[in-house]
């Protein structure tokens, strides 16, 4: 899914889906106005998408992924984090730009708070490659609230 049908068809990596028995299709979409009807799938998995997300689209977002699961999503968030500052630092020291301006990075704290406004139940965060890496994967579910961070 993308909000552009151009980037759709130019993803080079995904066109060996295209012959996959269990693969369903493209869909061109705003992550505000998913195109799936209530707790039509079982759950929702979102990567590397939510740092370019302000916070307004990030509380929209999780929004659409309640109403379309049945039980929970994963979400992978970019952290404001120590790595992520020498990260940008050092791209500008060499005159290199970032790949996107668009970057919206969060914390653990706010991450938290937005899934419990949200409704979710917030599961589980873990951070994928601990003091080297902006990203942290945080589940989410509907019915457990057991709380567990790494």
């Amino acid at each position: 899914m993308d909000i552009s049908s151009e980037m759709i068809h130019i993803d080079e990596d995904s066109k060996h889906l295209l012959n996959h028995p269990l693969f369903l299709g493209y869909a061109v979409a705003e992550i505000e106005h998913l195109p799936f009807h209530t707790e039509t799938l079982d759950a929702m998995v979102s990567l590397r998408f939510f740092g370019h997300l302000p916070p307004i689209l990030k509380k929209q977002a999780l929004h659409e992924f309640k109403r379309i699961t049945r039980s929970g999503a994963v979400v992978m968030f970019a952290l404001n984090n120590l790595f992520l500052k020498l990260k940008r630092h050092f791209l500008q020291s060499i005159r290199s730009k970032p790949k996107t301006d668009m970057w919206f990075p969060t914390n653990y704290e706010e991450i938290k708070s937005l899934a419990l406004s949200m409704g979710w139940n917030f599961k589980y965060a873990k951070h994928l490659v601990p003091l080297i890496s902006e990203s942290i994967m945080c589940v989410f579910n509907k019915t457990d609230n057991s709380v567990e961070k790494d």
